[in-house]
């Protein structure tokens, strides 16, 4: 675990902070559930995967984080996903949707 002793990001990590940083910094390109339907559904928020495939398989990620996540600003999220990145060395990816719950964790350790 010298990758995080070091708060070094594994490729894994560093392509997953790429495409999360893609996806936040440019959801406004991208069509929400809600305004494809007046539907009320948990997902609701989530990025419409009616798009490209190699663009749809980055989205999927971004759509994993929790809601709370995806709402924070640009700044805060970019931190929040670096700090939770380098603290959990991940080397497939997915690892990260078996882990992504813990991000809430760094959230919560940001406020106090």
């Amino acid at each position: 675990m010298k990758y995080v002793k070091h708060k070094i990001m594994t490729v894994v990590s560093l392509y997953l902070y790429d495409v999360l940083q893609f996806a936040h910094n440019n959801k406004s390109l991208f069509p929400v559930t809600s305004s494809l339907h007046q539907h009320n559904t948990r997902q609701c928020l989530n990025i419409n995967l009616d798009v490209e495939h190699h663009i749809r398989e980055k989205i999927k990620f971004y759509n994993s984080l929790p809601e709370f996540v995806r709402k924070l600003s640009k700044n805060k999220f970019k931190n929040t996903i670096k700090r939770f990145l380098t603290t959990n060395a991940m080397y497939q990816l997915k690892e990260f949707k078996e882990i992504v719950q813990n991000i809430g964790q760094i959230v919560k350790n940001d406020k106090n």
